[in-house]
């Protein structure tokens, strides 16, 4: 990525955990919220959808815009996945990245294998973009293993499945008055997790990388079939970054400026990158 072309960010660069009542912060930069979490009808994995851009490499001043409704949860093999931190590899959207890796045909492989085998497919395959990527992003795939519940991630200096008594936070600022217990439905964790995500984004300085629609999805033992219970994005994608300089020139979606001029600084920024590449 050059100094001068945009940067999309899922932002965040480590996690906290919040193991039931007990929180084990790692240090973490505000961005994109990502819950997981044991149920005792499943599992529960929630996202915001808001995606920031900046100017520059340099974030200090905060993004020039963000646009809401991005997809943050995918299927890697079939099980729920999902990422935070940096969200492009160059011209291509991590969406992009999940369907060809989904094209390599494979066995039926557990979550943990999964998540691992998603990793050395961008190491081999997006050498350029990779170092940064691995670096910065954190991942978090769920799903079972011989009817086994498993949340597994990866993240810088962390790399882990858990099975039981788990609820994974990208910040545990969100988390700290949940009143979490692994007797909950998904259901009830879906309007705990609702509540926590709304009244975390109520901080200005914290709106302007977190927001938009919260996509939740539960994955239900008795079914053993991921659902979207809140907001699926899944359908609503740009293929690259040229399709979301045409949506933004054409007015089709909404952006959130928080520069003078911003729609056209942007537009610039987006096309300065492409070009670069």
């Amino acid at each position: 990525m050059s100094n001068k072309g945009y940067i999309i960010y899922f932002l965040l660069a480590c996690i906290a955990l919040a193991c039931t009542r007990k929180s084990k912060p790692l240090g973490q930069i505000r961005g994109t919220v990502l819950i997981a979490g044991f149920a005792k009808d499943g599992i529960i994995l929630a996202a915001d959808s808001r995606v920031s851009i900046y100017e520059t490499a340099d974030k200090s001043n905060g993004p020039m815009a963000s646009i809401d409704s991005f997809q943050k949860i995918y299927k890697i093999n079939g099980y729920p996945f999902a990422t935070s931190g940096i969200g492009n590899f160059g011209n291509k959207f991590f969406y992009s990245v999940v369907e060809d890796f989904n094209k390599v045909k494979s066995k039926p492989i557990s979550p943990t294998v999964s998540l691992h085998k998603f990793i050395d497919f961008i190491k081999l395959n997006y050498p350029t973009y990779s170092d940064k990527i691995l670096s910065t992003n954190e991942f978090i795939v769920i799903g079972y293993d011989n009817k086994i519940p498993i949340i597994a991630t990866i993240a810088p200096y962390i790399d882990t499945t858990m099975n039981s008594d788990v609820l994974l936070t990208t910040d545990d600022n969100i988390t700290k008055d949940f009143n979490y217990d692994t007797s909950m439905t998904c259901s009830e964790m879906a309007i705990m997790i609702k509540k926590g995500i709304d009244s975390y984004t109520e901080d200005p300085k914290i709106e302007k990388v977190v927001g938009g629609p919260i996509t939740i999805l539960e994955f239900l033992k008795k079914s053993n079939k991921p659902k979207y219970i809140q907001n699926d994005f899944t359908n609503r994608q740009f293929k690259d970054v040229s399709d979301l300089i045409n949506s933004i020139e054409s007015n089709k979606i909404t952006v959130n400026y928080y520069v003078p001029n911003g729609k056209s600084r942007l537009i610039y920024t987006l096309k300065m990158d492409i070009n670069q590449k």
